[in-house]
Parts: C-alpha cells; sequence; structure tokens
C-alpha cells in the first residue's frame, strides 16, 4: 500500500494520485507509528508530514533524513551552518528586540526560526520590539520587491542532482507581502546559473545530512543575476502535483517513488515550448469539508476546511505554452475570486 501523507485535505492530493496505484490518503492528524515500511510507502505533501515520517521511519527509508529535518525546520541553523544559504544577511533575535548589526537603516523581516506557513512573520527594523511568540526569530535583510521570488522541486537520487518544476511566487503590485499566483514554470526555468546554484545547495545539504533519494523545494530570489536562498523545504510544493503531470509528463508521487528506487524518470528537459500553468489564491474561506469545484476543461477551484483557513486556491492550465501573467488576467477577469461561493 502507498500512503500520501500531509496536514491538508484529501482533495489537495486526489488529482495527482496515479490511477494504477492501490494508494491511501492519511491526514497527519491519523498517523499512528510504528510504520511498516517492509511492505507499505510513505509520500510527504507537507512539512509537517515529512518531520513526522522521519522519525517514525526512523531510517529505513532513505527518503526521509530526520538529519536534513533539523536544517530546514530551523531557519536560523540553516542560515548559520550552510555556506550556500548566506548569500542574505542575518542575525539571530533572542529577546524580541531587533538588534540588526549591519546598516541600521535597512528594511528587515523577522521569521520564527522553526515556523512554518508564514505564521508570525513581521516586517521590522533595528530597535523594534517584536510580539512575544514563545520562541526566538531569525532576522534577514528584506530583499527589495522588485526582485523576482522563485521556488524550485528538485531532487537528489544518488549522485545526481536535477530540477523537476519551477515556479514564480507572484504577490500583488499594491501589497508586495501577500501572494497574488504561483506561475508554472519559473521564466528561469532554464536558467543555468539557478540550476547551478540549485545544485550548490543541495551538494552541501547532502553532504551535512546524508539526505538522498528525494525531492527538496527550495526557494530563491534572484538578484542582479545571482540566486539568492529565500527558504529550504524537505519535500514537493504543497499546491502543485495537480498540476504536475501535465506539466512534465511525469506523476509527480510516481516520481518520488521513482527516486526512493535510486531511479530518476526524467521530466521534460525545457519548458520553453511546454503547458504552463498558474494556481491562484483566493482570499475567502468556506467551512465545511473541502472540495473541488471544476469551472471549465482547465479550470479549477479548491476550497474548505483542510485547503486553509485563510485562502482557497484555483488552478488553470493552459496546454499553448500561455505566458502566465496572461493566463492570470484572464482568469481574474472570467472567473473572479467572488464569484466561486
Amino acid at each position: 500500500m502507498k500512503y500520501l501523507v500531509t496536514c491538508h485535505s484529501y482533495v489537495s492530493v486526489r488529482r495527482s494520485i496515479p490511477p494504477s496505484w492501490n494508494a491511501e490518503y492519511l491526514h497527519t492528524g491519523s498517523v499512528i507509528g510504528p510504520l511498516d515500511t517492509g511492505t507499505n510507502q510513505y509520500f510527504a505533501a507537507c512539512d509537517t508530514s515529512y518531520t513526522m515520517l522521519g522519525e517514525l521511519i526512523n531510517k529505513e527509508d532513505v527518503s526521509f533524513s530526520p538529519e536534513l529535518d533539523q536544517y530546514v525546520t530551523n531557519k536560523y541553523k540553516a542560515r548559520s551552518s550552510l555556506k550556500s544559504t548566506q548569500g542574505v544577511p542575518f542575525t539571530i533575535c533572542a529577546n524580541n528586540r531587533v538588534d540588526w548589526p549591519f546598516d541600521q537603516n535597512e528594511k528587515l523581516i523577522a521569521k520564527p526560526v522553526c515556523g512554518t506557513r508564514s505564521r508570525n512573520v513581521v516586517i521590522t527594523k533595528h530597535g523594534e520590539t517584536l510580539p512575544d511568540i514563545g520562541e526566538d526569530y531569525v532576522v534577514e535583510k528584506y530583499i527589495d520587491d522588485r526582485y523576482q521570488r522563485i521556488s524550485v522541486d528538485g531532487y537528489v537520487c544518488g549522485e545526481e542532482i536535477g530540477i523537476f518544476m519551477t515556479y514564480d511566487n507572484m504577490y500583488f503590485s499594491d501589497n508586495p507581502t501577500k501572494f497574488h499566483y504561483l506561475g508554472f514554470p519559473s521564466v528561469f526555468h532554464d536558467n543555468l546559473k539557478l540550476n547551478s546554484r540549485f545544485v550548490e545547495v543541495i551538494s552541501e545539504l547532502k553532504r551535512k545530512t546524508g539526505c538522498n533519494n528525494q525531492i527538496i523545494d527550495i526557494e530563491f530570489f534572484a538578484v542582479e543575476g545571482d540566486f539568492l536562498v529565500m527558504e529550504i523545504n524537505p519535500r514537493i510544493s504543497a499546491f502543485g502535483p495537480a498540476l504536475y503531470e501535465k506539466l512534465t509528463g511525469v506523476n509527480p508521487w510516481v516520481f518520488m517513488e521513482g527516486l526512493k528506487e535510486g531511479v530518476v524518470h526524467k521530466p521534460a528537459a525545457s519548458l520553453s515550448t511546454l503547458p504552463t500553468a498558474v494556481i491562484r489564491y483566493n482570499y475567502m474561506y468556506q467551512p465545511g469539508d473541502a472540495v473541488e469545484i471544476e469551472h471549465d476543461e482547465e479550470t479549477f477551484s479548491i476550497i474548505g476546511d483542510g485547503v486553509n483557513e485563510t485562502f482557497s486556491l484555483t488552478y488553470r492550465f493552459s496546454p499553448d505554452s500561455q505566458p502566465t501573467c496572461e493566463i492570470i488576467e484572464e482568469l481574474d477577469s472570467q472567473y473572479p475570486t467572488n464569484s466561486l461561493l
């Protein structure tokens, strides 16, 4: 049996489950150890499930690394211990008081050291007092909004490191810290420098933690021809799998199954002439079990409990390689957020 384990709803993974699989959805709240890795396979679809499975499986599955989890769940450890992540100036804030050791006029961003889902993230400056959240903050220089944010779902398999899918994190122009949509693939998908930087970070993580045979998601800032690490996640994008098979020709869970077995099912080498897609954030919430709403052949939404308590998502796929900026413009016009309920 194969188990897809996530803190999100079944609806968030339903479309991506291979028809040929004997698979079940498991919510993280219902996972009880010990786990039978002799006859079952487990796949993490969120940070929480990666941490949980790594602890319960205890290295019986090479695609889970508790050591990697320690690095990526502790933002200060990742910044201070990994040379490849130190392009963004940072410091620790241990008493809620921001004491910035660099240019004290710089705009800063404070993140909980072990936070997830952008919770308790604060725009701040030197000398300010941050809310008491019961843990330390890592404070970083705020990278100007004009620089593109990019996510890379890549992999390590034996000695091979590569990129499976990329996407651009797009924000509202009048609110540059609020997500508007994700655009697949990134405009930087075939950028050699991005690929080189990804390989550099994964290589260091592998040396430090022994991680292997898995997907790792890294978020980057594209700054003046270089790519600086924003954040590292030990799993595939939480919301991307519903689109990945259409975009790459390879089912993401089949891809991860291959990695567990030391096999890389190669996605398309270049997506410059292949499909594109967007995932739009809808800032609305509907209590009750999560449901999928199909709008047309290439557009659907998921909304309800287990998606997110502050937003829902709308997906649109374009088989004709339409630029994502055009896809989102048409989507916003044809299916505005206020029309979903």
